[in-house]
């Protein structure tokens, strides 16, 4: 009863607010905007930049920004803000307080680039790993030798070689002065083993910690093994100088000097004051010396008024550690055994056999996984309670962790997506298609996470990619469309650099990646119709639980890498990913998995082919409660050594109980059952959420073709209305209840379209059709008249009797013009043809904002490029005005015709800031446009631009 109670609780907070879905939709709450990822670059910040920003942020949608502070080899030359805490900390307060004036929340990064550390970190407070030194020794004699130290400098070499860094610039003085002062290697332990038993398994990385992929393969069985008694420890025998004094047995030894130092992982991309080491992850010290350093300033200077709303970590750049201070009692009280005697297997050696040394191997990258979660992640956010000041993260990376189990902890998880292009696209105008092969699988594992803790949003990293300037909202609205059908709800723009200098446009870029959301953007005042379908996408996308069959249990333990993680189920049915602290919430109801967030699983499927003994006892429990419980393949044990033997035999007992799925397929599993998908609509993409009032379905075309769809949705007793996120309008829905208890309705989508069918217990939709047909009133064919920016193409009015892309103009000012211009004409109307009328651009290169008699009818950014226009429309003479805009490719491919004024190492490192720019002077060459990657060259092709038509007044 709890439970049921709980679940109907659960689905009623998110529509528990002051507004209805339906009021929420239409006009969504300012909690829904997207956000950007605000990089400002090398230091070039200005006050007055940022309230611009901001401001602009503010007017089109933008509802966040996380700020980072980015610098390295390719990157853009200094600018004025300096990297010491009395520059920095007004600064970066200054902008909290102005996203606090305007509404927007206010994030900072943890650190300036994408890890956590600096000059501040000293190599004994910086990233651990275990070092080694091998030695011969003689036996049946007394021995006095002094060990052979670790060779530490051959790593650091390499890794400081690898720190990112603009030419000309270098380490701070701090750094290398830490760097030659302080030493951080450490013993463990020094021990004997036979001289015959050499290190002989192969890629030890993979087993110990210092990957962040699982091993491929188990240990070869016919590894020879060390049995206890051969190992002698000699760590008590060595001095404090390395000098060793024993009496060694019979015998060929190799005695082995275990310990442990720096990795000498260096943080990026970082400017370069700020570039030092990464801060150790596995002790508390790590990031105590980084947060009093780093954030701490900060965070008092904004804690008056609660300025800083959230700190975020980027994805894990900084690699592996495997050791720090005490890990070995970390160990001990995680695992419940003492490590030592197994310390061998950390210098190559198998011990006992190669089953007992990989269980031990399992335990070691476990509990890496675990101290890193609970010393770093929990560590930070206990530090940031004093503030109010929120932690989430992107739980993914180059690190020995579960990424799902640390995507339940912090405030939302954060996925990324990126589009395909590996260029920038030869063929303009090529919509952005998702790049598979990257770490797009985030966006499922997240929200699967989400679901299971009932966190509403699931962030990603969006549009990541280096497709220069040629894409608008209408080219990736169909992979954006992809993310939500994922699970993603809140969308985090990749990205908007600060733009400090307003003589500068385009203006500075993060090299060449990412789309370019700001302000000195061509289409930016253009975007807030976009940024509005998003907000109101998000805001039903947050509402409720989404509905899934099956939930997954994929791993069991450290590390899972993202982009393994390769599931799925027969096309209309969902699934979520879980974790082991997941099952152990899981209760039984009518024989539903069933979790404290309210979500309902029909079905479990067990991944892993080894449990621990605590995870196997909770699944066989829920089987004995009603559970249907499935495995991908036999459960052969448990993959530890904790309670080895007999827990291995236990596991294997109660896994036997399990049924493995036939052939690995779930069709034929709900074919048997009668389980019908939850929706079928052939290549429609879709994703389906509840709450106690609705049953939501987002349905998405992602192609950019128009297609006609008979849709089916899993839905017994309620009725749809259709939902236009593009315009917040709402319709019923004409459908047809099946015999089946499923819903049939036939859904018409323009290009990239997307709807929601939202079915409640009554329709309270108006009556509209949803899908109209046009005929055409009259073709408003001109003559017209053209005018540009003077300042960015020509001062004369161009008279057109036919429209015509710019690029086909022989005046290389129009034809490589980028930016707004405006098309006049009227038209005569008669009284009786005015009715429910709308004005049909055509083709539009690539938005549009249309002027009636004055009246502002809105902006156009997708086709149909059609605005309603009847309240505006007058009988007799009508004047249109159209103000299209196009994208910067085709001014940058102009300027590439004109003489470089600016000094490049190659296409998007800029060596200097020029003279006339520093100056304030005329440019010497006659460019128009500035920025810090040259993306396109002089022959590349230019993008159709302006108004294409045909323009028409039409009627439904």
């Amino acid at each position: 009863m709890f439970k049921a109670l709980f679940y109907i609780l659960a689905l009623s907070v998110v529509s528990a607010n002051a507004q209805t879905l339906s009021e929420s939709f239409r006009e969504p709450p300012d909690a829904m905007r997207p956000w950007v990822f605000w990089h400002w670059t090398n230091g070039n910040v200005t006050r007055d930049g940022i309230t611009k920003d901001l401001e602009a942020m503010k007017d089109v949608g933008i509802g966040g920004v996380i700020t980072f502070q980015l610098s390295g080899p390719k990157w853009a030359p200094p600018g004025p803000l300096k990297f010491d805490q009395q520059s920095q900390v007004p600064m970066i307060k200054w902008a909290a307080q102005e996203a606090r004036r305007l509404g927007i929340d206010f994030s900072l990064v943890v650190d300036f680039g994408y890890g956590s550390g600096g000059p501040h970190i000293t190599p004994d407070l910086s990233m651990q790993q275990l070092y080694r030194s091998e030695m011969p020794v003689n036996g049946g004699q007394r021995v006095n030798v002094k060990l052979p130290r670790p060779n530490l400098e051959a790593t650091k070499k390499q890794e400081l070689k690898k720190a990112w860094f603009r030419p000309g610039d270098g380490f701070n003085p701090k750094v290398l002065d830490a760097l030659s002062e302080t030493d951080s290697y450490r013993d463990i332990a020094i021990f004997a083993v036979p001289a015959e038993n050499t290190a002989n398994i192969k890629q030890l990385e993979q087993y110990d910690g210092m990957s962040w992929t699982p091993p491929k393969k188990p240990l070869d069985k016919k590894l020879t093994a060390l049995a206890g008694d051969e190992i002698i420890d000699l760590t008590d025998n060595v001095n404090e100088n390395g000098e060793l004094e024993w009496d060694a047995p019979m015998g060929n030894w190799t005695v082995v000097r275990l310990g442990y130092g720096s990795t000498f992982k260096c943080t990026r991309p970082c400017p370069a004051p700020e570039v030092g080491l990464e801060c150790d992850r596995l002790h508390p010290r790590g990031i105590d010396a980084h947060f009093d350093h780093r954030l701490k300033p900060v965070l008092d200077a904004a804690k008056a008024d609660n300025l800083i709303d959230y700190i975020f970590i980027d994805s894990w750049e900084a690699h592996s550690q495997n050791w720090t201070k005490d890990f070995d009692e970390e160990f001990r009280k995680r695992r419940g055994y003492d490590l030592r005697p197994w310390l061998p297997v950390l210098a190559g050696r198998v011990v006992v056999d190669a089953d007992q040394s990989e269980r031990f191997l399992w335990d070691f990258r476990q509990t890496i996984g675990e101290t890193m979660l609970v010393n770093y992640l929990d560590q930070l956010e206990e530090r940031l309670k004093p503030y109010g000041t929120k932690l989430f993260f992107e739980p993914y990376g180059s690190m020995c962790a579960d990424s799902l189990v640390w995507a339940g902890r912090g405030a939302f998880p954060v996925g990324e997506f990126w589009s395909n292009d590996k260029k920038v696209p030869e063929v303009p105008g090529q919509p952005a298609q998702l790049n598979e092969n990257n770490w797009n699988l985030t966006m499922k594992g997240f929200s699967s996470i989400a679901n299971t803790y009932g966190k509403p949003r699931v962030g990603a990293e969006a549009f990541t990619g280096q497709r220069g300037w040629s894409d608008h909202p209408y080219l990736i609205k169909g992979m954006g469309d992809h993310a939500f059908s994922e699970g993603v709800s809140h969308i985090i723009f990749h990205l908007s650099a600060h733009q400090p200098y307003d003589q500068m446009k385009p203006g500075i870029t993060h090299r060449k990646w990412g789309q370019h959301f700001h302000r000195h953007q061509t289409w930016w005042d253009f975007s807030k119709p976009y940024m509005t379908y998003l907000a109101r996408c998000q805001t039903l996308l947050q509402a409720g639980r989404r509905v899934a069959d099956v939930a997954v249990l994929y791993n069991e333990g450290a590390p899972l890498y993202l982009r393994n993680t390769q599931f799925s189920l027969p096309p209309g049915y969902d699934f979520d990913l879980c974790t082991p602290e997941i099952i152990q919430r899981m209760s039984v109801e009518d024989g539903d998995l069933v979790l404290p967030t309210g979500v309902h699983y029909r079905y479990l499927e067990i991944q892993p082919e080894k449990l621990t003994l605590s995870t196997a006892k909770k699944i066989e429990a829920l089987r004995q409660a009603g559970a249907t419980i499935y495995t991908r393949s036999k459960v052969e044990g448990t993959p530890g050594l904790a309670g080895f033997p007999d827990s291995n035999i236990e596991v294997q007992r109660l896994a036997a109980q399990w049924p493995v799925l036939p052939k690995g397929d779930w069709s034929k599993v709900f074919a048997s059952e009668q389980i019908l998908p939850d929706f079928t609509g052939g290549s429609i993409r879709w994703l389906h959420r509840r709450t106690a009032d609705a049953d939501i379905y987002f349905v998405a075309n992602t192609s950019y073709e128009s297609i006609r769809k008979a849709c089916l949705f899993r839905i017994a007793e309620r009725v749809p209305e259709l939902w236009n996120p593009e315009t917040g309008e709402r319709f019923k829905l004409p459908f047809e209840r099946l015999a089946d208890r499923r819903v049939r309705a036939t859904i018409e989508f323009d290009p990239a379209q997307s709807w929601f069918v939202v079915f409640k217990d009554a329709v309270s939709a108006p009556e509209a059709d949803p899908f109209p047909d046009y005929r055409t009133v009259q073709e408003i064919k001109g003559p017209w008249q053209l005018t540009f920016d003077p300042d960015w193409g020509t001062d004369k009015t161009i008279d057109l009797s036919s429209l015509e892309s710019w690029t086909e103009s022989e005046d290389p000012l129009v034809r490589y013009y980028s930016g707004t211009a405006v098309y006049r004409t009227s038209f005569q109307l008669d009284e009786e043809s005015i009715g429910a009328a709308s004005i049909d651009l055509g083709r539009v290169e690539v938005m549009a904002r249309v002027i009636l008699n004055g009246n502002d009818l809105g902006m156009v950014w997708k086709p149909p490029y059609r605005i309603k226009a009847a309240d505006a429309l007058k009988p007799g003479k009508n004047q249109l005005e159209i103000h299209v805009v196009n994208t910067w490719a085709n001014r940058m491919i102009g300027d590439e015709q004109l003489p470089l004024d600016s000094e490049w190492k190659d296409w998007e490192t800029l060596t200097g800031w020029p003279e006339w720019f520093l100056n304030g002077e005329e440019r010497p060459s006659g460019r128009y446009t500035f920025t810090t990657a040259r993306h396109y060259k002089k022959d590349s092709t230019l993008q159709p631009s302006g108004l294409l038509g045909p323009v028409r007044l039409v009627i439904e």
